[in-house]
């Protein structure tokens, strides 16, 4: 379901069955993109945000993004499974993305690409 709502062919992801802490099973599923692509299912992403989540992702990019530029998401699984983009903090899928900036290891320089791809000019 998540290789269809991201645009994103299955063979790209790997799967693995794990054991939860309280015996119920885990489906990890890890699939690493580069380049345009990555850059498309980013854009993807953030292009079906509605209008709350495109702002709170823009007033708090700070908080979604670590000191080395990586941007952590955290998408609802129930909503992915109607077709739709969501950020929840509960039951909810990971996401990282990190562009490659050759030319800068700040991390405001990441957050400005970020704000780019949700299509803020600030």
């Amino acid at each position: 379901m998540i290789s269809s709502v991201l645009i994103v062919d299955k063979d790209e992801f790997e799967s693995e069955n794990l054991l939860g802490h309280w015996g119920n099973q885990i489906e990890m599923i890890r699939g690493k993109l580069k380049r345009k692509f990555a850059n498309d299912v980013a854009s993807t992403i953030f292009a079906s945000f509605d209008t709350y989540g495109r702002k709170k992702m823009l007033y708090s990019l700070d908080d979604y993004v670590d000191d080395k530029g990586t941007l952590h998401l955290r998408l609802d699984k129930q909503k992915i499974c109607e077709g739709k983009i969501v950020l929840s903090d509960i039951d909810s899928i990971k996401i990282k993305f990190k562009p490659k900036l050759f030319f800068s290891r700040i991390k405001q320089d990441y957050i400005l690409q970020y704000r780019r791809l949700l299509g803020s000019n600030d």
